[in-house]
């Protein structure tokens, strides 16, 4: 736990204590587990382990050393940045915190320990650590991000669902590195996908337009779950990119997903990662989207799906209170 008892009124707060509360490591290098870099500043807002990490290198925390006094400085950052972390989750200029007034640690000043009922450092500390990766509420992570709805899109340029068949595609989302990547989604990112058949001149055509809109809606892939806004039963599901593996998993299940005459129709969408896994907990640089589109209404009369049927990628990503987080790249592997 940060701060430990030395950090009551009356005592003298050493350089250790608030070591322990920035990490071991500061913000560089990184971590070597998830157990280290638990309720650490440093970890949260500099490289991290797995799920802790923002990749922020400003404010900068310097680690004291041993027996050496600390510097209004090391307080003032310490205390900014759990501030903007706390403005980032809540999607607010201002949030309520326990933290102290910023004019506490103004140069000259005796640095005095704050625990309730006034002001508390530590639980400051716990609740960043727990509010990691999320946004207080949908306002709040439109608020604290941007939102590119159509970055890559994978286009079927001819007719299909003639008899019982499909069509499939795979795209690649990938960043530089896994760091990269890890800076991305804990910091709230997400990477949206959304279907459409613009083309409806037909009942089958028109049934998957249906589908995708009024069924699907976005399906939204983060850092622990994935949702989709459409009425569809199973979101949230707890799979995310911490969840991955080398093999395809689900992250959305439309089995039997049409209507009418065309409800045996499915729609699948899984995930996994590529290449080897690095060192600080992540999933690689690269993830792979699986999409696979079922058509096995069969019958008199029976017509194909038109052409245009369209898969749209886009993403969430922080942009308004902690800065540089690293943009997803796309790439087609297989066209619809």
């Amino acid at each position: 736990m940060p701060f430990p008892a030395n950090y009551q009124p009356n005592n003298v707060v050493e350089a250790n204590d608030i070591i322990q509360a920035i990490g071991a490591f500061g913000l560089l290098p990184g971590y070597t587990s998830d157990l280290d870099a638990q309720q650490r500043v440093g970890a949260l807002w500099g490289v991290g382990w797995g799920s802790r990490g923002y990749g922020q290198s400003t404010p900068a925390l310097t680690l004291p050393s041993s027996g050496e006094t600390i510097s209004g400085g090391v307080w003032t950052n310490l205390r900014q940045i759990l501030f903007t972390m706390a403005q980032h989750h809540n999607g607010n200029p201002a949030p309520a915190t326990t933290l102290p007034p910023a004019t506490a640690f103004n140069a000259g000043a005796t640095i005095q320990a704050h625990v309730p009922p006034n002001f508390d450092i530590p639980t400051q500390i716990a609740v960043a650590d727990a509010n990691r990766n999320t946004f207080a509420s949908p306002a709040a992570a439109l608020a604290s991000c941007e939102i590119v709805p159509s970055a890559w899109t994978v286009v079927r340029a001819t007719d299909w669902g003639i008899g019982v068949s499909g069509i499939s595609a795979q795209v690649n989302v990938s960043w530089v590195d896994e760091d990269a990547a890890r800076y991305f989604f804990n910091s709230g990112g997400t990477i949206n996908l959304s279907f459409s058949q613009p083309n409806t001149g037909n009942t089958k055509s028109a049934d998957w337009s249906n589908t995708f809109i009024n069924k699907v809606g976005t399906i939204s892939f983060g850092a622990n779950s994935t949702t989709w806004t459409g009425p569809w039963p199973g979101s949230p599901i707890a799979v995310g990119y911490y969840q991955l593996t080398s093999s395809p998993t689900t992250i959305f299940n439309g089995n039997n997903i049409g209507g009418g005459i065309y409800t045996t129709n499915d729609m699948f969408v899984n995930v996994q990662y590529l290449g080897i896994l690095g060192p600080r907990g992540g999933r690689s640089n690269t993830v792979r989207f699986n999409i696979q589109l079922i058509d096995e209404a069969v019958g008199p009369g029976e017509v194909p799906v038109l052409a245009g049927t369209t898969a749209t990628f886009g993403y969430r990503r922080a942009v308004t209170y902690i800065s540089g987080i690293p943009v997803p790249n796309f790439t087609t592997i297989t066209p619809f």
